[in-house]
């Protein structure tokens, strides 16, 4: 049951993932899973509990950039630097598709929210569209320069967001591939955009220091985060929306996560030390009570 999201405080678990580096972990929509995915080319699932292994998911031929779960659990996806994305099915951990295609290591992929279309974006900066029953590509867009993200501004993906290397995010439309809007909102690169679960908010991470809360259909910053002290990492770094959109949650290379109040006018409530390397990635459970982040080496840290 989803209700208000409680702000971390302590540390209440540890996960090893017995990975020399992590680049992203994913939380399934059941809460009961986690996955990440690193250097090596194994997708590794555990027990979002006890930590316990449950998979090492093999197929892809690097290493992993990015992984995320479809909205039901019973799919998991990984965006590889062998420039495929790879899928499989978690009742049995076998591979349920490859989607090949790109001519770059893939960076991000997406599910939609019936899981019918997947998004990917690659280093040949391009997003394809893919059918994913029938496992083709049925749409690419030219981004115009490279990405560090993409993420779905409605269920079904016709709308998304790009996040930028020339400081800018753009918004298309997935279903004719033209470019809607863009702005120039950062003095660096763009590390990430997240978009809260009603669409009406992006959380962008930009390697400047600052994230900013953007309204989705306009594209205007409405709320600047920044705290002393932080600093994203400047290859893997995400910032995430709780999921009552409360809090805006980063990572920074001195280990510590950054909360802030969005209810509070972007007041920085805690820098939590948590990890001993730098932070790669962080994410909130569905339910809002704890929360999921890892250090770009091996482990991954809980908290509620």
């Amino acid at each position: 049951m989803r209700g208000a999201s409680v702000e971390p405080r302590d540390v209440v678990g540890k996960i090893d993932t017995r990975s020399n580096e992590l680049h992203s972990i994913a939380i399934a929509g059941s809460g009961q899973l986690l996955a990440s995915g690193g250097q090596e080319n194994i997708v590794k699932v555990f027990d979002a509990e006890t930590g316990e292994s449950i998979y090492r998911l093999a197929g892809c031929l690097k290493g992993i950039n990015h992984v995320e779960f479809n909205s039901d659990s019973s799919l998991l996806m990984a965006a590889s630097s062998d420039n495929t994305a790879r899928i499989w099915q978690l009742d049995t951990g076998r591979q349920y598709k490859s989607l090949s295609g790109h001519i770059g290591r893939v960076v991000k992929s997406r599910f939609s929210l019936d899981s019918s279309r997947v998004f990917t974006y690659s280093q040949d900066r391009t997003v394809k569209v893919w059918d994913l029953q029938r496992g083709l590509c049925v749409k690419t867009l030219f981004t115009v320069s490279s990405c560090h993200d993409i993420s779905l501004l409605n269920t079904e993906g016709s709308r998304i967001v790009t996040a930028h290397m020339d400081n800018t995010i753009r918004t298309w439309d997935t279903l004719t591939g033209a470019k809607l809007q863009e702005a120039n909102i950062h003095s660096e690169p763009v590390m990430s955009a997240s978009v809260g679960r009603n669409g009406r908010w992006i959380l962008t991470n930009s390697r400047d220091g600052s994230l900013h809360l953007v309204d989705s259909s306009t594209l205007d910053v409405e709320m600047t985060l920044t705290a002393p002290g932080y600093c994203p990492n400047r290859s893997y770094a995400s910032a995430s929306l709780s999921p009552d959109e409360r809090f805006a949650l980063a990572g920074s290379t001195d280990g510590r996560l950054y909360l802030w109040d969005l209810t509070a006018g972007g007041r920085l409530l805690n820098k939590m030390d948590v990890h001993r390397s730098p932070v790669c990635d962080s994410v909130w459970s569905p339910s809002g009570s704890r929360v999921f982040s890892a250090e770009q080496h091996r482990y991954v840290m809980m908290m509620q």
